[in-house]
């Protein structure tokens, strides 16, 4: 038997076409994630999807504080467990934290959504951007090393932020040789990927938006060609 090559290429060309036009839409999105905010948009029908259901939260960060309380910071809330009871801080609820730090008086948690302060009972809210850790000095000043806006450091409970300048200043005294980062081959791998390796980490979103939209196009005027071909046929048939 014939095979009809031609006619089994059309066809997974239509069913391809499917996941092209998803990473090609996905991948233009992905670079603008922070212009665009897609971490501010809840899909509350897919979180409570039984799919997704952890059998345990994933805990990323863990503090004992002084009056005997056990605090879990994990990748959908923080946790509290006190005499053998555990209950989930409701102000976090679905908010990674990564890091937690406490002096006498409070204490600061901090993640991918930001940054909240424990003073008494309440939590409060204080910083809105990710977070890559947080620390409380003994003078309440609270320190933070941020995603978008590298050390900051606050004097007044979070009411207002400002770089931390006495940390840069010394950093900026380092060698060379002590802040060389190590490059390996999956790192290259990512960059040429990405777009980093050729257009700098400024300009790669433009890489990935020049071949997401590219992916777009063919899935789409592959479709549209395969149906005026259907079409063509048909036509031909009736005729």
């Amino acid at each position: 038997m014939k095979i009809n090559w031609r006619h089994w290429h059309a066809w997974l060309s239509i069913v391809l076409s499917i996941p092209l036009f998803l990473v090609g839409v996905t991948a233009v999105l992905i670079a603008h994630n922070k212009t665009l905010g897609l971490k501010d948009m809840p899909l509350n029908w897919l979180s409570d999807s039984p799919m997704r259901a952890a059998e345990l939260p994933e805990i990323r960060a863990s503090l004992s504080s002084r009056d005997g309380r056990r605090f879990l910071g994990g990748k959908s809330g923080l946790y509290v467990l006190q005499h053998d009871k555990i209950h989930a801080v409701a102000a976090l609820a679905g908010s990674e934290v990564r890091s937690l730090s406490e002096n006498q008086q409070l204490l600061v948690a901090a993640g991918s959504m930001g940054a909240w302060l424990l003073n008494g009972e309440t939590w409060r809210a204080v910083y809105r951007k990710p977070v890559h850790q947080a620390h409380i000095g003994a003078d309440n000043s609270i320190f933070l090393a941020t995603v978008e806006h590298g050390l900051l450091v606050s004097r007044d409970l979070g009411a207002s932020w400002q770089a931390d300048q006495p940390s840069l200043a010394a950093l900026q005294t380092l060698p060379p040789a002590a802040v060389r980062e190590n490059y390996s081959f999956n790192k290259l791998v990512m960059d040429v990927h990405t777009g980093k390796a050729f257009m700098g980490k400024s300009w790669e979103w433009l890489w990935i938006d020049c071949l997401g939209l590219l992916l777009v196009f063919l899935a789409l005027s592959g479709v549209y060609l395969w149906w005026q071909g259907q079409k063509r046929q048909t036509a031909l048939h009736r005729s």
